[in-house]
């Protein structure tokens, strides 16, 4: 070449620059590439989920396939920020979806894929069905919510096993129409909140209730359980459990007026409607009076 040394020398150090920068910004790329590839992958399968449902609410117009979820702020989705760095870092993922009151009438089977997730709220919604075994994978769930839907069948046991969900803080499953037996499994897992009321839940209070934390909250009202909830033997320590509107025989002495605002049974719920056809006149007279004794008996 023509070109003075140092000219040549100039030229030659920029080319080496160039190519420095030109890997660093490949190293950053890569370094950025798990993380956009997880939260992408996450937007997929929420993109699928929302594709079930038999209409798209308004609000969730914004999801659009091949986006990143959290960069693009979709709505109901929380995500968390990722942890370190380079080839030592976490990506960030989906960590919460809330769809509270939409309308929503989806497969909840597509959600499987969701194992980040730590909440699912998706109360006051039209979901249908049973809860599809296929979310036992979203193992560290701690809070899930599917009140005021209209879910029907038996409630799963492994929502309460320990192996399965054993992060799960607060199940929410009330206002449905939840029929069978109450799972013995979830007196057994780490949960602080049960909201089983409102439902046809029928049989008794399993045993290993008693196992609840002292700070625990059970709501089992407005169901069909019978017997004698003799579970709770004393008094619990700043526990709440509501035994109210179902078809227990006796309740527990230690039940008294003082604490009758959160454990009160009466023989119903309502006052029993009276047929006067056929009846004979005193009929009537025997139903009020029935119904009077039994609220007598156990008026706070």
């Amino acid at each position: 070449s023509g070109l003075p040394p140092r000219v040549r020398l100039q030229s030659h150090s920029s080319l080496i620059m160039h190519k420095v920068m030109s890997l660093a910004a490949l190293v950053v790329l890569l370094a950025l590439a798990p993380q956009s590839y997880a939260t992408v992958q996450d937007g997929t399968m929420l993109s699928q989920f929302l594709s079930g449902c038999a209409t798209v609410p308004p609000g969730l117009s914004g999801w659009r396939t091949g986006e990143d979820p959290c960069t693009a702020r979709w709505v109901g989705v929380t995500c968390n920020s990722g942890t370190g760095t380079g080839n030592s870092s976490t990506p960030a993922t989906v960590v919460g979806l809330k769809l509270q009151g939409m309308g929503l009438a989806c497969n909840l089977t597509r959600l499987a894929g969701m194992t980040s997730l730590t909440e699912l709220s998706l109360d006051n919604n039209q979901f249908v069905g049973t809860i599809s075994n296929d979310l036992r994978t979203l193992v560290r769930l701690q809070t899930l919510t599917l009140s005021n839907n209209k879910f029907s069948g038996t409630v799963p046991a492994w929502i309460g096993n320990v192996a399965q969900l054993g992060l799960l803080r607060s199940l929410d499953l009330s206002f449905n129409t939840f029929v069978g037996l109450i799972p013995s499994t979830l007196g057994n897992n780490s949960l602080v909140r049960l909201a089983l009321n409102n439902n046809q839940l029928g049989g008794y209070i399993p045993a290993s209730f008693a196992l609840f934390p002292n700070n625990a909250t059970i709501n089992l009202n407005g169901n069909l359980l019978s017997g004698n909830p003799a579970v709770y033997t004393t008094a619990p320590v700043n526990f709440t459990v509501d035994f109210r509107c179902n078809n227990f025989r006796t309740l527990p002495t230690w039940c008294t007026n003082t604490s009758c605002a959160t454990c009160a049974q009466v023989a119903t719920c309502t006052v029993p409607p009276v047929n006067f056809s056929g009846a004979s006149s005193m009929a009537p007279l025997f139903a009020l009076a029935t119904f009077m004794l039994a609220v007598l008996m156990n008026a706070c």
